[in-house]
């Protein structure tokens, strides 16, 4: 219960967008652990960035997500042979639009954008181009 109570805690105080463990363990003496954790956070969290940032592990990160990072993109890297690049008005907004597409496409990898300029668009053109098909 400690280990639920304390996810829930970091959650709130942190204003994340997802916190999860995976996979929750029993300890040979009893109590539950974490093993693995992902924490995310939204773009306009309450938590100034330089925390967030402290947190950051980036040997657990894909490479093509921390590329991305770097432009104010966000990448989610999946099998399959076709991109979309999905622009709107909020992240649901964009995550509702890509996963719409991934699902009428079914084999996607899929990329988008905040307030995407011209350069954004650009970089996020060359992220996906580097994507092996």
């Amino acid at each position: 219960m400690a280990v639920l109570q304390g996810l829930y805690r970091a959650f709130v105080e942190k204003d994340a967008m997802l916190a999860e463990v995976n996979p929750l363990v029993l300890t040979a003496d009893g109590p539950c652990a974490g093993a693995g954790c992902k924490v995310q956070f939204r773009q306009q969290c309450a938590v100034p960035p330089s925390e967030i940032t402290a947190l950051r592990d980036l040997d657990e990160e894909d490479p093509a997500e921390i590329e991305a990072s770097k432009f104010d993109l966000s990448y989610i890297s999946l099998d399959g042979d076709i991109g979309c690049l999905v622009n709107g008005a909020g992240w649901r907004w964009r995550r509702w639009t890509s996963s719409s597409c991934m699902a009428a496409i079914r084999r996607t990898f899929s990329m988008w954008a905040a307030a995407a300029s011209k350069e954004k668009v650009t970089e996020a053109f060359k992220l996906m181009l580097k994507n092996p098909i």
